[in-house]
C-alpha cells in the first residue's frame, strides 16, 4: 500500500501538484504508520497488518459521522487524481 501511495505522490508531484504530493506523503504515515513503525511491527506479519486494517475500517464504518468524513475525503482525493491525470 505504501508504494502505491508513493506511486500516487510522485504523479501528482511530476504533474507540478507539489502541494498533493506533500499531503499524501504526510497523511500516508498517519494511516499506515501504525501498521509497520510500532515496536511490535517487526514481529507483525502482513496477515496481520491486514487484520489491523479491517479493525480500522469496522471502526469507521461504525460510527455514521466519521464514515461520512472518510468517504468526503476520497472523494475529493478521487476528483482530484481525475483531474490530475486530464492535464
Amino acid at each position: 500500500m505504501e508504494e502505491a501511495l508513493n506511486i500516487v505522490a510522485k504523479d501528482y508531484f511530476d504533474a507540478g501538484n507539489r502541494d498533493a504530493a506533500k499531503t499524501i506523503q504526510t497523511t500516508m504515515m498517519s494511516y499506515l504508520g501504525g501498521y509497520f513503525l510500532s515496536k511490535e511491527s517487526s514481529h507483525l506479519t502482513d496477515e496481520q497488518a491486514l487484520r489491523d486494517m479491517e479493525k480500522t475500517l469496522r471502526l469507521i464504518l461504525s460510527d455514521e459521522v466519521l464514515k461520512h468524513t472518510v468517504l468526503k475525503n476520497l472523494k475529493e482525493c478521487q476528483k482530484s487524481w481525475i483531474a490530475s491525470r486530464a492535464k
